[in-house]
């Protein structure tokens, strides 16, 4: 928890460091306010969110209402949705006004159960919110021991959009010692990644993701071959996107038990953008195999305030995660 408290204040300084861009700024500060509550200091993460614009703040609502139901208060929970739901719809822009609704479908979730939650998610009329609405909701599913639920959801979705809630859901069978449906998950979460084609880096951060996932699972003769997979996905790409592509491998080799040779990858890079992204993977790496002090060390060292604030902002996540799953 102390951790995390510490990542949250590391980005409400660099917040503070960029009032000069202001929509960088919110961005900032939207994430510390969620972290703010997720770490127990809703009040804190209220006071940061009044200075939010209408759009950034219904979705903050949403999030800090989700901390608040995990934290015991239901009822504040409840009213906290409500108002949330309230400025979402107030909103004009479509796409502002669907990332408002998504950001409250997991507090719906948890307060109000599964079929509110999909009505909320069918109201959503920008499909990429609506499919991550569907993932979010069978994440929560799966989470709460409803696997056939889960994956009933989870078809609802494209199947970009299916890759990481299958890859848990994966993970969830395979604690329960059915290693035959685990598999038979985490090969469909692959195949969606290796197919994935819109993404400027193809399946490649997919991929990378996959590789954690078999890792925790224990499957590491599947991570290898996850990281086979991506380096066929990359050299596949467009000369001008490998070098950025090349930056998620750092990561992977975290989760490989590699830790040197995440280092010489990302080393390897020449342009200082792409070896910053890299570090930020190996930063967010190490944190979720247990190495936080090291990774918020090594998110420190990339010289890009943005890409820096994005391993934070992944480390504190996996932080407040860690925690709300005990």
């Amino acid at each position: 928890m102390e951790g995390a408290r510490l990542t949250v204040k590391d980005v409400i300084r660099l917040a503070n460091s960029v009032a000069s861009k202001p929509d960088y700024r919110n961005t900032l500060l939207a994430r510390a306010a969620q972290g703010l509550a997720q770490t127990g200091d809703v009040e804190g993460g209220m006071r940061i969110a009044t200075e939010l614009p209408s759009d950034s703040r219904a979705s903050v609502m949403g999030n800090i209402a989700l901390a608040q139901f995990e934290a015991g208060d239901e009822e504040g929970a409840r009213r906290l949705t409500a108002n949330a739901l309230a400025v979402a719809e107030t909103l004009t822009d479509n796409k502002k006004r669907a990332e408002a609704l998504y950001a409250t479908v997991a507090a719906t979730f948890k307060i109000d159960g599964v079929e509110a939650s999909l009505r909320l998610a069918n109201r959503i009329t920008n499909r990429d919110f609506r499919n991550y609405s569907f993932s979010t909701i069978a994440w929560y599913q799966a989470e709460g021991g409803d696997i056939d639920g889960a994956l009933n959801t989870i078809g609802r979705a494209e199947e970009k959009s299916r890759i990481h809630t299958l890859a848990f859901i994966a993970g969830q069978l395979a604690k329960a010692g059915d290693a035959q449906g685990a598999r038979r998950n985490m090969e469909a979460a692959v195949r969606f990644a290796r197919n994935q084609s819109d993404g400027y880096f193809g399946g490649a951060p997919a991929l990378a993701t996959i590789v954690g996932n078999q890792a925790k699972m224990g499957d590491m003769t599947g991570a290898r071959r996850t990281v086979d997979i991506m380096l066929s996905v990359i050299g596949s790409l467009e000369q001008d996107r490998r070098d950025g592509a090349r930056a998620y491998l750092a990561g992977a080799h975290v989760w490989l038990g590699d830790v040197e040779g995440a280092f010489d990858a990302a080393h390897s890079h020449s342009d200082e953008n792409s070896r910053n992204s890299a570090l930020s993977s190996i930063a967010i790496a190490q944190a979720k195999t247990g190495a936080v002090e090291e990774g918020r060390r090594t998110a420190n060292r990339i010289t890009d305030d943005t890409t820096r604030h994005y391993a934070l902002v992944g480390i504190a996540r996996h932080l407040l995660e860690e925690k709300r799953q005990k």
